[in-house]
């Protein structure tokens, strides 16, 4: 009896032993991640530069986050920003950062398309387009994501805000105004045709 459970414990300290290792692992894994995922975010002097009277709270609740924010400077006097929230938490979340921020890339920079609610039309294409949406499977992917898009001429003074999912405030003369933006997320199922104003 004595030598099974000293041969029992002896088992279960290896298992203890490769459990360690193996989360050990998937922690180096994720760190790892992160490292990509905060490689993929603008530079925030840019932004500080374009936006002087202006911070940025980005605190993942996990290693890796499933929010982002996306900036491209058109010209030196007009300017995109986006603040996103993509379904998910974690790697999955992650992963759709990526996934939203490339697309953003392409849409805006390599495509050059600045019209804020042309640029959510289009991104949701692709997100769906991305992620097979169109397919009704078993393993169809419904993620998305909510996303606030803020497109401002310093020039004229003016700025054109869309969105899907996400209010925006606008204090002027110690005045509140609340934007609520679209009632659609970006991705995910299809309701219809969605529209971003």
């Amino acid at each position: 009896y004595l030598k099974e459970l000293a041969k029992s414990k002896a088992d279960l300290e290896d298992q203890k032993k490769m459990l360690e290792m193996q989360k050990e692992d998937i922690v180096s894994y994720i760190q790892y991640a992160r490292r990509i995922q905060n490689a993929i975010l603008p530079q925030e002097d840019t932004i500080y530069r374009n936006i002087p009277l202006s911070f940025i709270l980005y605190k993942p609740k996990d290693i890796v986050s499933g929010d982002f924010f996306w900036f491209h400077e058109i010209d030196g006097n007009n300017y995109i920003i986006v603040c996103a929230d993509c379904t998910g938490h974690g790697v999955p979340g992650a992963l759709m950062t990526v996934i939203g921020s490339n697309l953003l890339t392409q849409i805006i920079t390599e495509n050059r398309l600045y019209q804020p609610a042309a640029i959510l039309q289009e991104l949701d294409v692709r997100i769906s387009t991305t992620l097979k949406q169109h397919k009704l499977k078993e393993e169809y992917v419904h993620d998305g994501m909510d996303l606030a898009m803020l497109k401002v001429d310093k020039q004229k003074k003016e700025f054109t805000y869309t969105s899907a999912k996400r209010p925006a405030i606008f204090i002027r003369d110690k005045q509140l105004q609340e934007f609520k933006g679209s009632k659609c997320s970006l991705g995910g199922f299809r309701q219809g045709e969605k529209k971003f104003e």
